[in-house]
């Protein structure tokens, strides 16, 4: 129903009153599907793409609907050094929202820019893997503490990334006392040899 009144927007003023009301529902809301009707709502709002306004708005409901033009944008933001942090927040925000296929590595790369490590480890959650632990794993010891605890949660989740954390302790790259028992409980029921063996020697 939305979709069809912002398909039947009169005037550019009525889309963005529209498209203002639908990003405010959607930030109370888990992330949703793309909605029926969405490629007419953005050949409309298309019509009126002259007013900023709209495009701005646009923009933010494509990427959050997953719809592939917008991504481009948002990815060009996240990565211009000169934007506010809370900008290039917001775009990584939306491109996890609307799971950008090229987000990972931007992510991933973005890790490096202290502002930006708490969007970017929500990110990487769509990511798991020896990629991103070794990322994480870089810049785990610079973290403030919600961060880094949110880090080893992340790292916890696959048996490849928790190895990954263990073979790092081993090498002093982290700190043991990083890796609380009851992860190193966790990661013994993953059943992995060679994480057993890291936990018995370097917790025994």
């Amino acid at each position: 129903a939305v979709m069809a009144a912002l398909a039947e927007a009169p005037n550019a003023k009525s889309f963005s009153e529209g498209a203002v009301l639908l990003l405010q529902a959607l930030a109370s809301l888990p992330p949703v599907k793309r909605p029926a009707g969405w490629a007419e709502a953005k050949t409309r709002a298309l019509a009126f793409a002259k007013d900023a306004s709209v495009s701005d708005l646009l923009a933010r409901l494509g990427a959050r609907f997953g719809d592939a033009d917008f991504f481009p944008r948002w990815r060009q933001v996240a990565q211009t050094k000169a934007a506010q942090a809370d900008a290039r927040n917001e775009a990584l925000e939306l491109l996890t929202l609307g799971h950008d296929p090229e987000l990972a590595p931007l992510a991933r790369k973005l890790l490096a820019v202290p502002a930006l490590r708490g969007r970017c480890l929500t990110a990487l959650r769509q990511a798991p893997g020896t990629e991103t632990a070794q990322a994480v794993i870089t810049v785990l010891p610079d973290l403030p503490l919600n961060l880094r605890n949110e880090a080893i949660n992340l790292l916890a989740t696959r048996p490849e990334m928790a190895k990954a954390l263990l073979q790092a302790v081993e090498a002093k790259q982290v700190a043991a006392s990083l890796v609380s028992p009851v992860l190193l409980d966790q990661f013994e029921r993953f059943g992995d040899e060679q994480i057993n063996a890291l936990i018995g020697k370097n917790w025994s």
